[in-house]
């Protein structure tokens, strides 16, 4: 999990927005804390720090470095734009921090290791792939479908309506599960099952829908197509060690630590 599926998104997204390199592991550490809040493994007492404050008090030191020494990076870009005719305050710059470093980098490292972990579990599909990288675009899309990185999100109706005859009241909470919809039999076939050859693996909405979709899926993707690209050249054999550990979180699928073994190679 640390020493190959996080590595390129904390380190994309740091890149992109400016971070520097000393300052990297701090900032992968406060991902994990933000959504591992539950799990006693990374947060022994939760009454022991706040990790959301400290992520907002890194971003206020991080975006008074950005006024007085931009760069060319994202971060530079927000702290001299405007919200609605309003100049980014530290209050807007630390939630698009906190929201960069969770969704930018937890969801990719996710999906990183629930795919490998159904490769490992499906040798012959792995296989293919390794045969045909050509096949891994493909792949990733029934990834995505089949161990969405989030669990929920909850939305609140903007007016009356209905769904599948059940009344929902403007202002009503809403709660959607993305595993129930990425495997909702009315649009995919034996949804229970992995296929790397799904026709319509793309139909799901692990990114989401309309004003909502995921701003950073292209990223996502290109990301993810290069880990499985190089880890499948490298480590064709990759195989369990032991049962992988999964984040307590209702939250994130998560992983937090699945232990691999495999022959090196030339």
């Amino acid at each position: 999990m640390e020493d190959v599926a996080a590595l390129l998104p904390i380190t994309m997204i740091c890149e992109l927005f400016g971070i520097p390199e000393p300052d990297r592991r701090h900032c992968y550490e406060l991902a994990n804390r933000l959504i591992g809040r539950d799990d006693p493994d990374i947060t022994p007492d939760p009454n022991e720090g706040d990790p959301l404050a400290d992520t907002f008090g890194y971003a206020t030191k991080l975006r008074r470095e950005k006024l007085e020494n931009p760069g060319e990076d994202l971060a530079t870009v927000l702290v001299r734009g405007q919200l609605e005719g309003k100049p980014v305050d530290d209050m807007i710059f630390g939630t698009y921090v906190v929201m960069m470093i969770v969704a930018g980098t937890e969801t990719t490292r996710t999906v990183t290791t629930n795919g490998m972990l159904r490769l490992i579990q499906h040798p012959e599909q792995r296989r293919e792939l390794v045969d045909d990288p050509s096949l891994i675009p493909q792949a990733i899309e029934e990834m995505l479908r089949f161990d969405p990185a989030v669990h929920h999100f909850r939305r609140t109706a903007t007016r009356d309506t209905e769904i599948r005859e059940v009344p929902i009241r403007a202002g009503q909470k809403l709660v959607l599960w993305y595993g129930s919809g990425n495997r909702d039999d009315e649009v995919f076939d034996d949804p229970h099952r992995f296929d790397i050859h799904r026709a319509n693996a793309k139909d799901h909405l692990a990114f989401g829908i309309g004003q909502h979709f995921c701003l950073g899926a292209t990223l996502a993707r290109l990301q993810l197509r290069s880990i499985f690209g190089e880890v499948l050249r490298r480590i064709p054999d990759m195989e369990l060690e032991s049962e992988p550990r999964r984040l307590r979180s209702n939250f994130i699928n998560g992983v937090k630590e699945m232990r691999v073994r495999f022959r090196p190679s030339g």
